[in-house]
């Protein structure tokens, strides 16, 4: 995948298509990522709020990419989970398969 510009805008080359980077394409794969990395680390969305200091229906809203994050939140989130800040804006996530709750995969088995 090539990123290219033209006219200011921001585009992602995929074979003979472009797509335009929205900022709802990005909230959508940052909150893909968010919730990929926090189910790896078997990390609750109270236990997250908690480390980050942000309420739960935050972090579900911008899992669910219903709300953005300051780049205070988003620096705060990679500690948190121990990932590089790169990471949560990984486009491979969306081939990635991510159980709805984490509760349920991890201690219901």
């Amino acid at each position: 995948m090539t990123m290219y510009i033209r006219k200011n805008k921001r585009y992602h080359n995929y074979g003979d298509t472009m797509k335009k980077i929205t900022l709802e394409y990005t909230k959508k794969i940052f909150g893909k990522n968010l919730k990929y990395y926090r189910f790896l680390r078997k990390m609750t969305q109270e236990t997250l709020g908690e480390k980050i200091n942000r309420d739960t229906t935050y972090i579900s809203d911008m899992e669910r990419g219903k709300k953005g994050a300051r780049f205070d939140t988003i620096t705060d989130i990679a500690n948190a989970l121990d990932i590089k800040l790169y990471q949560l804006f990984d486009e491979s996530i969306l081939n990635k398969k991510i159980p709805n709750d984490i509760r349920n995969y991890y201690y219901h088995k």
